[in-house]
């Protein structure tokens, strides 16, 4: 699966409130969805990449992939 990354964001909702990550999150899954983009997540917090992913992937120390999937498959 490869796809150009239009938009990388790093760790969007650090600092945020409740509300305004609410909105942050809602903003990006619009765009995605809005212009078909490909965007790039990185995170150490595993609900914000779930909320707004279509696909997780979840590294360990080092790189190393340890489990990849729709946030639904993961929480299964």
């Amino acid at each position: 699966r490869r796809a150009a990354f239009e938009r990388v964001f790093a760790s969007p909702f650090a600092g945020l409130d409740l509300i305004s990550m609410g909105v942050a999150a809602k903003l990006i899954r619009t765009l995605n969805d809005a212009t078909g983009a490909t965007s790039l997540v990185v995170s150490h917090d595993v609900p914000e990449c779930m909320a707004i992913s279509d696909w997780v992937v979840l590294m360990a120390a080092g790189g190393r992939i340890v489990a990849q999937g729709t946030p639904q498959e993961l929480m299964d």
